[in-house]
């Protein structure tokens, strides 16, 4: 037999029951529980959930108490009364036309499950629940570098981030190379212990520089972030040349200082060359020595060098022993 007719032909004080509950679940809305989170500190709105009629006339808010009913806040003749719950009587508010009840600077012993019970003047019931979560901001993480070596030419620094917290994430950043780091996070460097969450870094940074790290951590409620500023230690004598940044322990060293030198030597007597040419002329050639006869003397004499390629030069007073000396030809 079909249900639908089976209905309607089950005896009549049967019938009379499913209508009676049927009628109270239209009166009487069935409890819906609503999880809300937040932080130290914030001012939190408890919704009701009445949606399905509006003009309340009577609001009733509570808490559980040791098994114990406590009543937060009461509406009723639109007259608001605070409740018997001393920890929650001047950090409360009630919203008479939504029926929410907000509380402010919220702590974590706040953290509970409320009902709320509402009717208006056609009998009709709404009630909820809502679970409060109260959870504490995350404090600032403390960085500390462990050591600092040069290696590959660059600056291999090792970082350790560390927050009074559990059940974090943590985010690495910083300026990328050439100007800053490349953050190399370490497999598994996450660990946890009873009151610190700590994460391991290495990071490859430019070691002239000056490179600011910052370490953030985040969990479901909140997120705080720390910034250090990383410098290479100063550098030590050099040991190990692959250890090495600069190259002042290998043997290019004097080859190099050697090649600046002469360039710099040769630079200087091209440039002095003119004065070099017209003291030797002046000076040292009258005084014994030979010159060849510049192509803008007369091309008479140019032809008599054939048979003498050198002109023997005059005597100078001026010149020692010239008196006594003639100049020779070559």
């Amino acid at each position: 037999m079909s249900p639908y007719l089976s209905f309607f032909l089950m005896p009549k004080y049967k019938m009379n029951k499913v209508f009676f509950w049927f009628s109270l679940l239209t009166l009487i809305h069935g409890v819906k529980n609503t999880e809300i989170k937040c932080i130290v500190g914030t001012t939190v709105t408890l919704p009701s959930g009445l949606n399905t009629f509006s003009n309340p006339s009577s609001i009733k808010w509570t808490i559980n108490v040791d098994n114990s009913k406590k009543y937060i806040i009461f509406f009723s003749d639109s007259e608001t009364i605070p409740g018997s719950y001393d920890p929650l009587r001047d950090r409360v508010s009630l919203n008479t036309t939504t029926g929410d009840l907000e509380i402010r600077s919220v702590k974590l012993t706040d953290s509970d499950t409320y009902a709320v019970e509402i009717e208006n003047k056609e009998a009709k019931r709404h009630s909820s629940e809502v679970i409060l979560s109260v959870y504490e901001r995350l404090p600032e993480p403390n960085i500390a570098v462990t050591n600092g070596t040069y290696k590959h030419e660059l600056c291999r620094m090792s970082l350790l981030c560390s927050v009074r917290s559990g059940d974090v994430k943590f985010n690495w950043s910083s300026e990328p190379l050439p100007y800053g780091c490349y953050l190399e996070p370490l497999q598994n460097s996450t660990a946890t212990t009873s009151s610190h969450t700590t994460s391991e870094l290495t990071a490859w940074c430019n070691p002239d520089r000056t490179v600011d790290i910052t370490c953030t951590v985040r969990n479901n409620m909140s997120s705080n972030t720390s910034t250090t500023a990383t410098k290479c230690p100063l550098k030590q004598k050099c040991k190990d040349i692959d250890e090495c940044r600069t190259p002042p322990c290998s043997f290019f060293t004097p080859f190099i200082v050697g090649v600046i030198t002469s360039t710099f030597l040769c630079a200087l007597i091209y440039a002095l060359k003119g004065k070099i040419h017209n003291f030797w002329n002046k000076h040292v050639v009258p005084c014994g020595g030979f010159a060849k006869y510049s192509s803008s003397e007369n091309s008479s004499d140019q032809a008599s060098s054939d048979s003498h390629p050198t002109k023997p030069l005059k005597s100078d007073s001026n010149c020692p022993d010239s008196k006594t000396k003639n100049a020779v030809a070559l």
